[in-house]
């Protein structure tokens, strides 16, 4: 007696990013340099994309302007995936600027805000919450904000 099983591993979610970008098949696979075929058995359940090798994964998200997280469906991958995020996130460091990539920051000495013109010796590195609570400071303060944004720097 032969017992076969064939597992499906249908992934609805990279194929909703691929429609949500506006792409086919064969330019997604194209654009990410990988074959039709294996993008096929992906989104019809033929290959686990969580199963996948992460250049592979990277290629896709880059292509489809994704992240991984928008194409997995594994609920251990997406959590040591938020682990992981969490963890980038509080070494990363921030920069506000303006529409003109002036540096905004304040004076350690003074303790005054001021526009730096392209120049990083004055910047001020922030964690991404710091540069927010400190646009809505300025805004508090009367200051337009609108062309304001914060830039990743490390």
């Amino acid at each position: 007696m032969h017992i076969s099983v064939k597992i499906a591993y249908r992934n609805e979610k990279l194929q909703a990013a691929r429609l949500a970008a506006g792409m086919s098949q064969s330019q997604l696979a194209a654009e990410a340099g990988i074959s039709v075929r294996i993008l096929q058995d992906y989104e019809r359940g033929a290959r686990d994309i969580n199963g996948a090798k992460l250049a592979t994964l990277l290629k896709i998200c880059n292509a489809l302007e994704c992240s991984l997280r928008d194409i997995i469906s594994d609920p251990i991958t997406l959590d040591l995936l938020k682990e992981y995020e969490k963890k980038e996130e509080q070494h990363s460091m921030y920069i506000l600027t303006n529409s003109n990539r002036d540096i905004i920051g304040w004076d350690l000495e003074t303790g005054e805000h001021g526009v730096y013109t392209h120049t990083a010796q004055q910047a001020t590195f922030l964690t991404e919450e710091e540069a927010w609570n400190y646009m809505d400071l300025l805004e508090r303060m009367g200051l337009d904000v609108s062309d304001m944004t914060t830039e990743k720097v490390l």
